[in-house]
């Protein structure tokens, strides 16, 4: 992959770059026009019409469509006022021009979008590099290798030659290579040679065979204990993305595959194999992670996921073992996953999760997620499920085995409150309780570094320590 694509678009030059050319190009754009009136009246007229749109679609996104749990921040409301001046600012700077003024307009407005966009994606850290951006595939992309490793497909040939077999994706509903798109491995099919420095990942469809539930593909992450013969069996993490976003944010702007394979590294090739589904359906649909009108995202990741992980993966089968981690909505996830499903999920990561699965408010999500039925709602929130089978024994002595980490960002004044309030529920119903924050806001900077910092102590509980 060309250097240029590794190029940083939230640090260095690239936003410095972009952020002068911008200026410029709307300087340009606004002087396109002389005389007094337009200074006084029509330059102001299209700064203040621009303005308003802004204010007025967040203002419908944020109440009406309210797609995201919560507002649109200023800067990104500033960032769509732009590229509206720059659309009307351009339509007069073309009328009449020369080809080479058109020309020079229309670059500016390019300038100016790509500008306004990037500057969203500084405050999220969406796409780190050019390459994120473009949805380039990653480095050490292969196809899924077969769930036995060479030495244990040479053993049960012998008692079941099923002509079939020989193809994984067409017996265990792993995707072929032209499926995942991979471009071929040393690792693709585990070898008796020398264990690779790094891991690698493979793009996968998880079907909702039990619960119905549309997800986009998934990515897996196989540490180069996991590309070798024999292979060990290792234990699972699951990690779940943000919304709006994709499985594919987690190898972005979480840098979870160099987090992985950095900890493989220092332990013999050894890492968590990290399964990253789709637990959305859509960057942008409103989504709870709980069963509801909206969808059966707990029985996707409770029920169809771990069932594809056992049929697809060698893993480590005790679930005691396994774990769930997410950033955001996926925080959320973590949470809720966990407090349902102690004996699935009995360590988790939450950074940045909301109280429970919400829309952005209990009164909406009500009517939209329940039809209405407020006593769902209640029955599907974790701190009340804590809270009203605080008196059930099983239940009780499922969550004194949970271990939840808690983290946040040190300037994100709104989930440190429900920091506060999650861990005191979660501690109050016998749950161990890890907390520390990370500097920055609520962003992928503060997911990644979090990630890094809690992945030794959840890997500790998955007994790769």
């Amino acid at each position: 992959m060309p250097a240029v694509l590794h190029v940083s678009l939230v640090d260095g030059a690239v936003p410095i770059v972009l952020f002068t050319l911008a200026a410029a190009g709307g300087i340009y754009l606004a002087t396109r026009r002389r005389g007094r009136s337009w200074w006084m009246i029509g330059l102001p007229l299209v700064l203040a019409g621009a303005a308003g749109s802004a204010v007025l679609i967040a203002w419908l996104v944020d109440h009406v469509w309210q797609p995201f749990t919560d507002p649109i921040p200023t800067l990104a409301v500033a960032a769509i006022g732009a590229v509206l001046a720059t659309i009307a600012l351009l339509v007069p700077a073309v009328r009449k021009a020369s080809p080479r003024r058109r020309v020079l307009a229309a670059l500016s407005a390019v300038v100016i979008v790509f500008a306004a966009a990037n500057s969203v994606n500084q405050l999220y850290g969406y796409y780190p590099t050019i390459a994120a951006a473009f949805g380039r595939p990653p480095a050490r992309q292969i196809p899924l290798p077969p769930k036995h490793s060479a030495h244990d497909a040479s053993s049960t040939q012998a008692s079941a030659p099923d002509p079939s077999s020989a193809d994984p994706a067409s017996s265990s509903g792993a995707p072929s290579s032209a499926a995942t798109g991979g471009a071929g491995h040393a690792g693709a099919r585990p070898t008796h040679g020398t264990r690779p420095k790094t891991g690698a990942v493979s793009k996968v469809e998880i079907p909702g065979t039990i619960s119905g539930f549309h997800a986009r593909a998934a990515w897996v992450y196989l540490p180069p204990a996991y590309l070798v013969d024999p292979r060990p069996d290792l234990p699972v993490l699951v990690l779940i993305p943000g919304q709006p976003g994709g499985p594919d944010n987690w190898m972005e702007g979480g840098r979870a595959i160099a987090t992985l394979d950095a900890f493989a590294a220092s332990h013999g090739g050894k890492a968590p194999i990290t399964v990253m589904p789709d637990a959305s359906g859509s960057p942008t649909a409103p989504q709870l992670c709980t069963n509801s009108a909206l969808g059966n995202v707990d029985t996707y990741l409770s029920r169809d996921v771990p069932d594809w992980i056992r049929k697809n993966l060698q893993v480590d089968p005790d679930t005691r073992h396994w774990a769930i981690a997410g950033f955001s909505y996926g925080g959320t996830c973590a949470l809720t996953l966990a407090v349902a499903h102690p004996d699935l999920y009995p360590t988790f990561l939450d950074i940045s999760g909301e109280l429970g699965p919400t829309l952005g408010d209990p009164r909406h999500t009500i009517d939209r997620a329940f039809h209405g039925d407020a006593a769902a709602y209640e029955a599907v929130q974790p701190l009340r499920i804590l809270e009203m089978h605080a008196h059930n024994a099983d239940r009780a002595r499922a969550w004194a085995a949970l271990d939840g980490t808690f983290v946040v960002g040190q300037a994100d004044r709104k989930y440190t409150k429900v920091r506060a309030t999650v861990t005191h529920g979660c501690h109050s119903a016998g749950i161990t309780v890890h907390e520390f924050t990370e500097p920055g806001t609520h962003s992928w900077y503060v997911a990644a570094q979090a990630f890094r910092q809690a992945l030794p102590h959840l890997a500790e509980r998955m007994k790769l320590e």
